[in-house]
């Protein structure tokens, strides 16, 4: 009897399970876990042996990377003195220009000074010579009479 009754309660505990399975929308499996065993044989190390050829690659890529970079910081460097030499000269440029410039201002204004002079000795000349004339007119009038 203890055997139906084991039997039975299997039975129903395997019923109930299915059910619930159905019930509840899921897949699930309900075994006992298999346990697995550890795999046998030598312990793994991350220790890799030392590939001297890799390093000294390596080293070099390091130098070159470093002389990149200090070209490139001696580059941007020329390039500020050169910058800075060619406004120097521009400035120097502008400097001489505005001193031509003044200068052809100082000509002009003596030019034009000069003009101003001999114009005004001419405007005496024509007024002295007009002054002649009258007076040479007023005398033939007066030999006239």
């Amino acid at each position: 009897m203890k055997e139906t009754r084991m039997t039975s309660v299997w039975q129903r505990k395997e019923v109930v399970l299915l059910k619930v399975a159905k019930a509840s929308g899921a897949d699930f499996r309900f075994r006992q876990q298999e346990q697995r065993e550890a795999p046998r044989g030598a312990v793994g190390s991350v220790y890799r042996k030392v590939n001297a050829v890799e390093e000294i690659q390596q080293t070099k890529k390091d130098d070159f990377w470093g002389h990149a970079q200090r070209d490139e910081a001696a580059r941007l460097q020329e390039d500020k003195r050169v910058e800075k030499e060619r406004k120097e000269v521009e400035e120097k440029k502008t400097k001489e220009r505005e001193e031509e410039r003044r200068e052809e201002k100082r000509k002009e204004e003596e030019q034009t000074k000069e003009r101003e002079v001999e114009r005004r000795e001419e405007e005496e000349r024509r007024e002295e010579k007009r002054k002649e004339e009258e007076q040479t007119k007023e005398r033939a009038q007066q030999m006239e009479k």
